[in-house]
């Protein structure tokens, strides 16, 4: 989880990349981006995949209120591991 107070100073159109890699045991993998209440953000969903990757999220207003007003930011789902987390 990355807190709500890590997004104070982004503003609106900052790209947030989430760099993963693949679990090899997992049978399938996907991943959605959520606020700390597991809500998907706005304009987000699923995706699947099958090789290591990068997934970048152009952080609007509305999700950055989103983040801030339901306790931060996670990325969720199944067979990957997170790498890092950039914002620019």
């Amino acid at each position: 989880m990355i807190g709500a107070n890590v997004f104070d100073q982004i503003k609106a159109g900052a790209v947030m990349s989430i760099h993963y890699s693949v679990a090899p045991e997992a049978e399938y993998h996907q991943l959605r981006t959520t606020s700390g209440w597991w809500n998907d953000l706005v304009g987000t969903s699923v995706i699947e995949f099958s090789t290591d990757g990068v997934k970048e999220i152009q952080l609007t207003q509305d999700i950055l209120n989103q983040i801030k007003e339901q306790a931060g930011f996670l990325c969720v789902g199944h067979g990957y591991y997170v790498d890092m987390v950039t914002l620019q």
